[in-house]
């Protein structure tokens, strides 16, 4: 998990309290090298953000080609086209995270990525600002 663990929050303390060698904290990473190295050779990528919008934590992951396992709210959705897989809640995530197949990942992937280069790349926003103008 990347992130920032030392915070103290009540949702902290239970993340870090879950005893599983599967799971580990790495703590807030800045350098873009890692990240980057995390993205591309992650299993699949939690985005967590309630609230926002054009996240661009999550557009790096889409680019990056990660399985997207989103929040369930129209930030998210708006961002993935809907192709994401979405979560309410702890429980729906933890059902989600239990029944990951490899077989559900690639086509997800590869149009995550294609909504990237077609949506979200310089040229597109640039037309789209001009003609707001």
């Amino acid at each position: 998990i990347v992130g920032d663990h030392k915070s103290g929050s009540d949702y902290v303390k239970q993340l870090l309290s879950i005893s599983d060698d599967r799971i580990i904290f790495l703590g807030t990473i800045y350098n873009q090298k890692q990240l980057e190295a995390l993205r591309y050779y992650c299993k699949a990528y939690i985005h967590g953000h309630s609230v926002g919008g054009t996240n661009p934590s999550l557009l790096e992951a889409m680019a990056a080609g990660n399985y997207v396992i989103a929040h369930n709210n129209i930030f998210n959705r708006e961002v993935t086209g809907g192709v994401a897989i979405y979560f309410n809640d702890a429980n729906k995530l933890t059902k989600i995270l239990n029944e990951l197949q490899e077989q559900n990942i690639g086509n997800s992937r590869k149009v995550l990525q294609k909504r990237i280069y077609e949506i979200y790349n310089w040229n597109a926003i640039v037309e789209k600002y001009f003609f707001l103008i």
